[in-house]
């Protein structure tokens, strides 16, 4: 204990241990050195500071820079403030829990770049009124638990000209109490890149934003003074922990993206979490999580004012990201100039059409347009088409397939259904069935959609297919999909990566996966869904994976979102998907992420790798075990059903090892550069498929692996040749061959392959069973 009044130690010990410190009122601790940077004093029990100083040795004039202070607590220790203190070239970094005890002119000093930093698993309360005093210099860091308790005002202050920071990147909390940052800043430094918990709690940011950002959420209720932004979570509710909660937000806001859970109970104001806005708004890609309790169960047309503001600012996004709810009718935001209404509306549908193609002339596709119920409002939206393996221009000595449209539809009150009008051009061209998609969603500034939604739970906007069929082929024509590393101009016009061609090498048409013409941005993983659509990885593009039809129209643009560098991915029964990225070669995990077909995560793990992440995965056929690879010698196995990692499923295979595929006796197939390894569902290698026999002399070696539903052969390609060729499971003889031109094979998918779990379907376009 240091004594009060006169009372001082002096620390000239590089490393000190003591076990409880107190240093009474009047008293300093403080340093003499000047020859060395630090001098760290570690208090392992307590440390109780009283109206003292923690002091840094100062400099001499014109000197050498003198030592700092720096007070450790770690783990499991405390420490105490109480009355005005100060910390001059003094640091205390606090990893146990600290209490702040405040009063009136209750004070923390921080001068010459004293410091306090409350660690990763800190925990610091701060106890009614307390002032926070900055001089040239001074930072306070919340990287763990912060807790403003009031009643009280906890604020900063500063003597000084400028300097002086206050950040946050852990939970900041305020119960019953005013946080209030330095205003206007001049020159103060403060950032919350924090999630935020108010129990009538007010942030009081003067002109400094508050954003919470992705990854981060505000939970409760209360007020934020100053500019507001949202991109992650918000989840109101009562100070008493009741499920309606009310956010005042005085300033300009930005809902900008992230997730706002509402409970709604009613639709009068205190049966609901609300915003009090008193600035503008700005909504942009939102996503509501409606949450109905009580048994309230509102119907068709109801409005819940969610929120009133001043005036509403016209984005450049579209307002609906989508609308996450479990309720049995759809929800929609509406935003007007000066409030918000949440509403229930009627489910707008697009129905996927298909005729056929005809020889010459045209006809009129009728695509059906229906609400789910009617509604005493008027319901409209606007269209438009995209090309997918379908195009409206003539190119690669094939005919334009049909005629683009564009419009706008609109129901009556009381109407559910309308049609949109499509001209389809006939010829005699060789082609397979061909798509294009019909086009809506919840556009820029003015949403298109007015007085529906697409469906809970999916992303606010709607693609439909207009299948073409083809009646122009021989029956019994079969159909793959080459993933080239180059990007090539296909016979009907496109440019792209993904390549359809006959299963005996007739170059067919490209379908628009929408990935840029560089090098780099490839089509690596094909996988197919039990209801015919297939989805396609684009390595090394800022996108998901792709979603398309099974005759080449884009469903989704997007999957799942950014992961990172997708690479593979396996369907389930349930129409679901598992996706796995590549990472860095120094990375030591990947993520390997479960999508719903709508395009929500469902769940996200992140599994053991070796040289390149995720490489190639196959979903076992018990739905559990994914088989993965990652371009070295090893085959890896994880049970995501419970989340462990298993034991290796065979090692030692000549590297570098890429695709996978189980048949439908549980045997595996692994294919490395120079072999094809197959494997009983024991392990147990059964036989080996080697490069030269399977006739590829590219050193490049093999890549891909697919499984021909006749249930006797399997492909594979060439990683650098380009050339594709067709094999007996039996023996490894040749069955066929062809080349693809320029470009090596970076993915590869039989239209009507057999996949472990997922039975078997006949395509309706002309595919083999």
């Amino acid at each position: 204990m240091l004594p009060s009044a006169s009372g001082a130690a002096l620390l000239n010990s590089q490393f000190t241990t003591v076990a409880d410190l107190e240093i009474a009122p009047g008293a300093e601790l403080g340093v003499v050195e000047i020859q060395t940077d630090i001098r760290q004093l570690t208090v392992t029990n307590s440390l109780t500071l009283d109206t003292a100083t923690l002091s840094g040795a100062l400099p001499p004039p014109g000197g050498p820079a003198p030592a700092l202070l720096s007070l450790q607590l770690p783990t499991g220790s405390s420490f105490s403030l109480s009355g005005t203190n100060t910390f001059r070239r003094a640091s205390v970094t606090n990893a146990g829990t600290a209490t702040l005890n405040g009063g009136a002119g209750v004070r923390l000093d921080l001068d010459l770049n004293g410091q306090f930093v409350n660690a990763v698993s800190g925990v610091a309360s701060v106890l009614g009124d307390y002032v926070f005093g900055y001089t040239t210099s001074g930072a306070i860091n919340n990287q763990g638990s912060w807790i403003n308790q009031g009643p009280g005002l906890v604020r900063i202050e500063r003597s000084g000209a400028s300097g002086g920071q206050f950040f946050s990147t852990g939970l900041f909390e305020i119960h019953n109490g005013t946080f209030k940052l330095l205003n206007p800043p001049a020159g103060f430094q403060a950032g919350f890149n924090s999630s935020i918990r108010l129990r009538d709690g007010t942030f009081d940011g003067g002109v400094t934003e508050l954003a919470i950002s992705q990854g981060k959420f505000l939970n409760g209720n209360g007020t934020v003074i100053g500019p507001f932004r949202n991109s992650g979570l918000l989840d109101l509710e009562a100070a008493d922990g009741g499920p309606f909660g009310v956010l005042n937000l005085l300033g300009a806001v930005q809902f900008n993206g992230g997730e706002i859970v509402l409970d709604v109970g009613g639709a009068g104001a205190a049966q609901h979490d609300r915003f009090n806005i008193g600035g503008s708004v700005q909504w942009s890609r939102v996503t509501p999580r409606i949450r109905v309790v009580g048994g309230y169960a509102p119907g068709i047309d109801t409005s819940i004012a969610i929120a009133t503001h001043s005036s509403r600012v016209s984005p450049n996004l579209p307002v609906h990201e989508r609308v996450l709810s479990d309720y049995p009718l759809s929800w929609a935001l509406r935003p007007t100039p000066t409030r918000t209404d949440l509403r229930v509306v009627p489910t707008l549908t697009l129905a996927d059409t298909a005729v056929a193609e005809g020889n010459s002339g045209s006809q009129t596709m009728q695509m059906l347009a229906t609400l789910s119920a009617a509604t005493a409002e008027t319901v409209s939206f606007g269209y438009t088409t995209s090309p997918g393996t379908a195009v409206t221009v003539a190119a690669g000595g094939n005919a334009a397939d049909y005629v683009n449209a564009l419009g706008n539809v609109t129901f009556a009150p009381g109407v559910t259904s309308q049609q949109i009008a499509i001209t389809i051009k006939g010829d005699t061209s060789i082609e397979a069935d061909e798509a294009f998609v019909v086009v809506t969603d919840d556009a820029s500034n003015t949403s298109t959609l007015q007085n529906a939604s697409f469906g809970n739970n999916r992303r606010f906007s709607a693609r439909a297919e207009g299948l073409i069929q083809d009646d122009d082929s021989a029956p019994g024509v079969r159909y793959l999909l080459i993933g080239k590393s180059t990007n090539l101009a296909t016979p009907t016009g496109q440019i792209s990566f993904v390549r359809r061609y006959t299963t005996s090498g007739g170059a067919v048409d490209g379908w628009a996966t929408l990935m840029p013409n560089t090098f780099g941005a490839v089509a690596t993983g094909f996988c197919r869904a039990p209801n015919g659509n297939v989805l396609s990885t684009r390595f090394s593009v800022n996108q998901g994976p792709v979603l398309m039809s099974a005759a080449g129209a884009v469903l989704d643009p997007d999957l799942g979102g950014l992961i990172g560098d997708d690479e593979s991915c396996a369907f389930d029964k349930l129409g679901n998907v598992w996706v796995g990225e590549a990472v860095p070669t120094a990375a030591d995990v990947a993520l390997l992420r479960y999508i719903a077909a709508d395009g929500r995560i469902l769940d996200t793990v992140q599994v053991p790798v070796g040289e390149r992440g995720i490489d190639w995965i196959e979903l076992d056929a018990d739905q559990c075990t994914v088989f993965y690879t990652s371009e070295d010698s090893d085959v890896r196995r994880f049970d995501v059903c419970s989340g462990q990692a298993m034991p290796h499923f065979a090692s030692g295979l000549e590297e570098p090892c890429y695709a996978l595929r189980q048949l439908p006796n549980r045997d595996l197939m692994v294919t490395c550069t120079n072999r094809i390894y197959r494997y009983d569902q024991n392990g147990a290698l059964l036989r080996e498929y080697t490069r030269e026999s399977l006739g590829e002399s590219d050193a490049g070696g093999l890549y891909a692996i697919q499984l021909d539903p006749d249930g006797l052969t399997f492909w594979t390609g060439g990683a650098l040749s380009g050339r594709v060729v067709r094999a007996s499971l039996e023996d490894g003889s040749v069955v066929t061959s062809f080349l693809t031109g320029a470009g090596g094979i970076s993915g590869l998918l039989v239209q009507d392959e057999f996949v472990a779990g997922i039975p078997d379907r006949i395509f309706a376009d002309d595919f083999e069973p």
